[in-house]
C-alpha cells in the first residue's frame, strides 16, 4: 500500500530484551492540502490535516501491540485570511451550521472505523485579549454538546478541553503542571480504549492475578484499575475507540499531546509482553 505520511522504526533493547518499535503516520487524502488554505471540515464530514497515527511494538518472538490516535483539524466551517501578512491570521467562522450536520457526519466516520468511545481533546487558547482561537473551540464545544443529545449512553463524545498555552506558561521544572495533566489525559484515555496486543505474558498477568489477591509485597506502579481488570480476564487486548487531538494547526500543541499518549502506551505495552516490571512511566 501506498501512504503519505511517515515510517519510522528503531531496534530496542530494555532489561536485555530486545523489540521493535514502530510508528507509522497516515495522512488522509479526503480534503488534502496546504496549511491555511485547508482548515475545518467539508461537506462529507472529511477535516483537513487529518492523521492516524499508529504506535507499535513487536517483542523477540512476534508478539505485536498496535494503539492508533487521530489529529485532525477543527470540525467546523472556518478559515484563516491569508492575505493578511501576519504571524497569526484572524479566524473566521465562514458557514453555520445550525444542525451540525457536518460534524455528525465527522462523529459517523469515526465511530465506523474507531468504535466508541471518541475522545475528543482540545488544546487551543481559550484566554484571549481578543477572540480568535477561542471563536473554533467554542464551535468544537458545542456541536459536541449538541451531537451528544442525540447519543445514546456509552456512544457520546468525550470532550477534554486544556488551554495549553496558559498551562505551560504557568509550567516549571518545580511545577511540572502541562506534565501532569497531559499525563493523567493520556491514561485516563487508555483506560477507556485500550489498545491492541496479540499476547499478554504470562509472567505478567500472574503478577498481576497476587497483587489483585494481596499476595505481593507491593503494589505493582502505574497499574489503574481498568487496565487491572483488561489484563486479569484476557488473553489479549483490543483497541475500542480513539482520542482524536487538535489545537489550530494540529502541529506543535498536538505533537505535545499525541507524545505524551504514544509514551504511556509504549510503556503498557512493555508491561504486557513481559519487558517492564510495570506500566509507569519514568520521569523525564
Amino acid at each position: 500500500h501506498l501512504i503519505q505520511g511517515v515510517f519510522l522504526q528503531q531496534h530496542c533493547i530494555q532489561h536485555g530484551k530486545q523489540f521493535q518499535l514502530t510508528l507509522i503516520a497516515r495522512r488522509s487524502r479526503m480534503y488534502a492540502g496546504p496549511r491555511y488554505l485547508k482548515r475545518g471540515i467539508n461537506d462529507d464530514g472529511y477535516v483537513a490535516n487529518e492523521v492516524e497515527v499508529e504506535t507499535i511494538v513487536e517483542d523477540e518472538d512476534s508478539h505485536i501491540c498496535s494503539h492508533v490516535q487521530l489529529r485532525g483539524s477543527i470540525p467546523g466551517y472556518w478559515k484563516q485570511d491569508v492575505s493578511v501578512a501576519v504571524p497569526r491570521p484572524p479566524i473566521q467562522i465562514i458557514k453555520n451550521d445550525p444542525l451540525y450536520r457536518t460534524f455528525t457526519k465527522h462523529c459517523s466516520l469515526l465511530l465506523q472505523r474507531y468504535s466508541a468511545p471518541i475522545q475528543v481533546f482540545d488544546l487551543v487558547k481559550m484566554k484571549e485579549k481578543h477572540p480568535r482561537e477561542s471563536l473554533v473551540s467554542n464551535l468544537l464545544q458545542e456541536s459536541c454538546s449538541f451531537v451528544n443529545k442525540q447519543m445514546p449512553v456509552g456512544m457520546k463524545i468525550t470532550y477534554w478541553h486544556v488551554d495549553f498555552a496558559d498551562v505551560a506558561k504557568r509550567s516549571s521544572v518545580e511545577n511540572p503542571l502541562l506534565h501532569d495533566i497531559l499525563l493523567r489525559h493520556s491514561k485516563i484515555s487508555l483506560d477507556a480504549t485500550s489498545f491492541f496486543a496479540s499476547f499478554i505474558s504470562s509472567e505478567t498477568q500472574n503478577r498481576v492475578k497476587k497483587e489483585e489477591a494481596e499476595e505481593l509485597p507491593d503494589r505493582i506502579d502505574g497499574l489503574t484499575d481498568a487496565f487491572r481488570k483488561c489484563l486479569v480476564e484476557s488473553i489479549h487486548l483490543e483497541q475500542r475507540g480513539v482520542m482524536r487531538s487538535n489545537c489550530i494547526d494540529c502541529l506543535d500543541r498536538t505533537n505535545v499531546a499525541q507524545f505524551f499518549l504514544s509514551f504511556t502506551v509504549v510503556y503498557r505495552m512493555l508491561f504486557v509482553l513481559g519487558i517492564e516490571f510495570s506500566p509507569n512511566t519514568p520521569d523525564f
